[in-house]
């Protein structure tokens, strides 16, 4: 289900979502530049992805030639030459595409609640969360049924 702002969302300085949110990044973020969370999940289960921006592999990283220019680039995409557009993103030492730098996820928290997973709205000028959780009835341990 997609996450669409309202007039009201935008009245109130908020921004509505509906559970379940199934990927980490269609989730609710919230960041301050350099610690982010993406909350997300659906039924029971909160989950919390949590990233850092200074997460960065940087190994193995190969500064590019002089020659590997925006408007090259920009010109041999246009035209179309793909294999010298390849050609550029490749080792001088060993011919092999460079390595690329890959973000390092923090890790991930999963929380598993008493109810359901129904609404969150986002303060966007405080980055507050507020959840709605549906909870269940609680069942009769005698299982009697209006006897």
């Amino acid at each position: 289900m997609l996450n669409k702002i309202s007039r009201a969302s935008i009245v109130s300085n908020t921004k509505d979502f509906c559970f379940p949110i199934q990927r980490p990044h269609s989730g609710i973020p919230l960041s301050n530049g350099r610690q982010g969370l993406l909350i997300w999940g659906g039924g029971s289960t909160l989950k919390i992805t949590v990233a850092r921006a200074g997460f960065w592999d940087h190994r193995g990283g190969t500064p590019f030639r002089a020659a590997v220019t925006y408007p090259v680039l920009r010109d041999l995409l246009l035209s179309g030459r793909e294999e010298e557009l390849a050609e550029k993103f490749r080792s001088e030492k060993d011919g092999r595409s460079y390595a690329r730098p890959c973000q390092i996820g923090a890790g991930r928290l999963e929380i598993v609640l008493r109810g359901k997973l129904l609404r969150a709205s986002l303060g966007l000028r405080n980055g507050q969360v507020s959840m709605i959780v549906g909870m269940s009835r609680p069942h009769s341990a005698s299982g009697s049924r209006g006897e």
